[in-house]
């Protein structure tokens, strides 16, 4: 499961990008407002049906995203020009390609503990307890440095109505205040578990391949064109 920075970096990098506003960044949070009112997997679409989708066919991700991105497609597919909704199936996106390509550091159990794979090739012990705490801080250190990496904002909603069912809007200003301070902690500390550099090279390649299927679904994006100050000269007459 990617984290909350991981996906407003994705998402940054798309709304640069094609302009589009602040609602695409919300959406892309919008999977994980599922606390209080729904279940993950509801929010994320895993009804584990087979489906068969050329538009997906060339996507790099696991079999379950798979699925959950085409269940999503068929439900909204008449309002995937709607920039809340185009963010939710980014997120789907991203899920999928990370869940497959970003190595999990939990890979054992050792004395009925969890062993926490190490970025540097070491492995830690830990209690159940320590090992949420870690978690919790690698998050908090990632999203800072995500942050200012990708100069991404402090988020806000001014929707009082959401395109999608699966969510509230209340769930959603919760999901953006857990955020929020996720990502504006200042912890300038290492990476235990992550590795950034993979991190950001997974950024930059999913955003590749999540062009490619709003293409496939001919998702109308015109890109922003950035014209070179050093070649705009006057023409001599």
């Amino acid at each position: 499961m990617s984290k909350s920075s991981i996906h407003l970096a994705v998402a940054k990098k798309i709304q640069k990008k094609y302009n589009l506003g602040d609602n695409f960044l919300l959406g892309n949070i919008a999977p994980d407002a599922w606390r209080g009112i729904s279940t993950r997997d509801k929010t994320h679409f895993h009804t584990f049906k087979e489906h068969n989708s050329n538009t997906l066919e060339a996507f790099d991700g696991n079999k379950t995203s798979k699925s959950s991105i085409v269940e999503f497609i068929v439900k909204y597919s008449g309002e995937l020009s709607d920039e809340f909704v185009l963010g939710y199936l980014t997120h789907l996106l991203t899920d999928g390609y990370f869940e497959k390509n970003l190595p999990e550091f939990i890979y054992g159990v050792r004395d009925k503990l969890p062993t926490l794979k190490l970025k540097n090739g070491g492995c830690l012990v830990a209690t159940y307890k320590k090992m949420s705490e870690i978690e919790e801080r690698e998050a908090k250190i990632l999203g800072f440095k995500l942050k200012n990496d990708f100069n991404i904002p402090y988020l806000n909603n001014n929707l009082n109505v959401l395109p999608v069912d699966e969510i509230t809007v209340d769930s959603l200003n919760y999901t953006i205040d857990f955020i929020n301070v996720e990502n504006y902690t200042p912890i300038e500390e290492d990476l235990l578990l992550y590795d950034y550099d993979l991190i950001l090279k997974l950024i930059d390649d999913v955003v590749l391949k999540i062009d490619n299927v709003y293409k496939m679904l001919s998702i109308d994006l015109k890109p922003i064109i950035v014209n070179n100050k050093n070649k705009m000269k006057n023409k001599k007459k």
